[in-house]
């Protein structure tokens, strides 16, 4: 995977020069690359197969861990009269469903590959919990994410069954076991005895889902116009309000999305066809290392699950942003590298050897540093600017543009403060700072206009009168 992965992070390297966005362009850069270097890191220092299953215990436990608290927070909010949404810590319902998918893919391949019935008391009510999570969830794409892992992962087995060396009556059970899964999986998705289920059913009364057929040929339209290069990385919110719905006027402007709800589409309306070529080169070269069958069972559950999980993850990011989220995109890119065999892998280092004599540790060791320290700014800068919102306090929004000199935002309301104190020249200069920074923000344009305007009939002298004018 070095190769496609070093061809689309320099595409996206070269998307920053023409995104229109260059702050939300860095930090979708960033976690891009630190995404690669979590890759590479796993795939150096936890080829182990002890390692893939406690990888694969933590995610087991933590699907299980996140179902129970999104269903206490669904008993929570129904109670209380308030809206009951099935979401766990995650930021909506169908990404957390997309994760209770990756720890159901690795629970089942355990049940399903492991040739020791061992805890199948505990196994199986937490298999239920994570099926009963994803149905109540209210996601459609959710549950095509988790009938797609069961399905395939029943499959898988089929044709391996021989290398699990299972009992008769062991195999049997077995057999029937998946059927039974798939089975209720497909009650759960296509019938009104759950919330997806129910979802599924109206799909033709969701007036939004239709909109996504809009957002998808707008997607294309969008990448057809600049096929070489696309509007660049993280440009979809800005970009889209210019190729959306048929609404003629300002109205247009009152409907956007910063998504595609569809990862490849928004690759190419983004990054324009090499990229979105490279990106299926990746994937093609990722789904090639098909889990050999045989060998340690542990292991082997781990490296099924971790690959089923990721076709579950691909197929929900044909309908949702999923590798939008930061945490899924890590979660990939560990089960990537789960799967993945490193032909040029590094040996193991002898105890009397010092850790950073080899010089292949430097360049992961460098890279994390530095993109964890630039992951710490915006945190930092959050932080002033809601300190400055809190207060009121004019150096706590200096501090905020320090700390990230690349915020249009942070400019846009110190323009504003300008503003309101009839500082119109220095409002205008802030707004055009902000303006440069996101090109295509109509609501930082009109204000610096706005500005302007101000300036040109209030001020006496005709030098400022003249500085008012819009550059071109």
């Amino acid at each position: 995977l070095d190769l496609p992965m070093a061809l689309f992070l320099l595409i996206l390297t070269l998307s920053l020069f023409v995104t229109p966005s260059l702050y939300d362009g860095l930090i979708k850069y960033t976690v891009f690359v630190l995404g690669a270097v979590l890759f590479y890191l796993v795939s150096q220092f936890l080829r182990r197969y002890t390692y893939k299953i406690i990888i694969s215990n933590l995610i087991i436990s933590s699907g299980v861990i996140v179902s129970l608290f999104g269903f206490g927070k669904l008993v929570h909010g129904a109670s209380a009269s308030s809206p009951a949404i099935m979401d766990g810590f995650f930021p909506n319902n169908s990404l957390f469903a997309a994760y209770i998918a990756v720890s159901f893919s690795f629970l089942f391949s355990r049940i399903l590959f492991e040739n020791k019935p061992a805890n199948y008391a505990v196994k199986l009510p937490a298999l239920l919990i994570l099926i009963a999570a994803v149905a109540a969830a209210d996601s459609k794409s959710g549950m095509l994410s988790l009938l797609f892992c069961a399905a395939s992962i029943s499959a898988y087995y089929r044709f391996t069954r021989e290398k699990v060396k299972d009992t008769p009556r062991r195999e049997f059970f077995k057999k029937y076991f998946f059927l039974s899964v798939i089975f209720l999986i497909l009650i759960l998705s296509f019938t009104p005895a759950s919330q997806s289920g129910k979802k599924v059913l109206s799909v033709q009364s969701d007036t939004f889902l239709m909109n996504r057929l809009d957002i998808y040929k707008a997607s294309l339209k969008m990448a057809s116009d600049k096929p070489i290069t696309g509007h660049g990385i993280a440009s979809y919110g800005s970009v889209f309000p210019s190729y959306n719905f048929p609404v003629e006027g300002t109205g247009r402007y009152r409907m956007n999305t910063r998504f595609a709800h569809n990862d490849i589409l928004q690759a190419a309306a983004e990054t324009g066809f090499p990229g979105l070529a490279v990106l299926l080169f990746f994937i093609f070269r990722l789904f090639r290392n098909f889990p050999r069958p045989g060998g340690e069972r542990k292991s082997w559950s781990a490296s099924a699950g971790a690959y089923f999980a990721l076709g579950g993850l691909l197929v929900h990011s044909f309908f949702y942003f999923t590798f939008h989220l930061p945490g899924i995109l890590f979660t990939a890119a560990v089960l990537a590298a789960m799967i993945t065999e490193e032909k040029s892998a590094i040996k193991t280092i002898p105890r009397h050897a010092l850790f950073f004599t080899k010089i292949y540790y430097f360049p992961a060791l460098i890279v994390s540093f530095i993109l964890f320290s630039s992951l710490i700014r915006p945190g930092l800068g959050s932080y002033f600017f809601n300190g400055y919102k809190d207060t009121g306090k004019t150096s706590l929004l200096e501090s905020a543009i320090k700390t990230e000199p690349l915020n249009p935002r942070f400019y846009f309301e110190k323009g504003r403060l300008f503003f309101d104190n009839r500082l119109y020249s220095r409002a205008a200069s802030e707004f055009e700072t902000a303006v440069s920074l996101d090109r295509l923000n109509y609501i930082y344009t009109l204000n610096a206009a706005r500005a302007y305007a101000c300036l040109l009939y209030t001020s006496p002298s005709p030098r400022d009168r003249t500085r008012s004018r819009m550059p071109s």
